[in-house]
């Protein structure tokens, strides 16, 4: 309990060590990074969706598994909690809705992800909770994590598919000089900018924790994880 007690206090701390400097520097990235202002830059693609919010112990567990815990542990069970996506430039933002004033969690840089659809008869190995009627599971998959999104119908899914693994393409090009740099929009490069010192900044605050859970474990023995994306 009190190994649980003193992870939250760290996260806690460093979120608002976090927090109270972008108050004090309103050119802090997350400052800068509203949704209003970059969906008017013209991004590739953005819209309404559900992600999958779950404890991590419950990714890894086998599907009958899951299945007992939704069934009979309702305070386990994932659930999907709306977000705004905003796919402009090198990354992909996610937002609580389309008028938030900065971004949920690291901007994901487009050039490392993994996306595909994920379909009824394969489910990734998991047991998602209930969607309204016709939604489809999309899967996010970088280096660190495996996120999963639901849209609207297959037609936004396929969108999405398009949007993604054409801005991964663009980017590689860009990663290795094979795109023309005038026909970039100024916009989308300041917005890029802004992405990855906030993606560096993210960086940083999770390894301090990931030492600190380190300290604390050679200290007390195991810690009570947290949520999964």
């Amino acid at each position: 309990m009190a190994n649980g007690l003193r992870q939250r206090n760290t996260t806690g701390m460093l979120r608002e060590q976090e927090q109270q400097q972008e108050v004090r520097d309103p050119t802090a990235p997350s400052s800068s990074l509203a949704a209003p202002k970059m969906l008017r830059a013209s991004p590739q693609h953005h819209g309404a969706v559900l992600k999958l919010h779950s404890a991590l112990l419950f990714m890894i567990l086998p599907r009958f598994v899951q299945s007992l815990i939704i069934k009979f542990l309702p305070f386990l069970r994932p659930c999907w909690q709306e977000r705004h996506l905003i796919l402009l430039g090198s990354y992909l933002y996610k937002f609580s809705d389309e008028k938030s004033s900065s971004p949920k969690g690291s901007p994901i840089p487009v050039e490392s992800i993994e996306v595909h659809a994920v379909h009824s008869r394969d489910a990734d190995n998991l047991v998602f909770p209930s969607l309204p009627s016709g939604y489809q599971v999309l899967s996010v998959t970088t280096l660190r994590k495996q996120q999963y999104f639901a849209v609207r119908s297959k037609e936004e899914a396929s969108s999405w598919l398009h949007s993604l693994h054409e801005a991964r393409h663009e980017a590689t090009k860009r990663e290795m000089g094979h795109a023309p740099l005038e026909s970039y929009p100024q916009s989308w490069s300041y917005y890029d900018r802004l992405g990855a010192s906030m993606a560096k900044s993210k960086d940083r605050v999770r390894n301090r924790m990931q030492e600190m859970e380190m300290k604390n474990l050679s200290d007390d023995g195991p810690m009570a994880r947290g949520y999964y994306g």
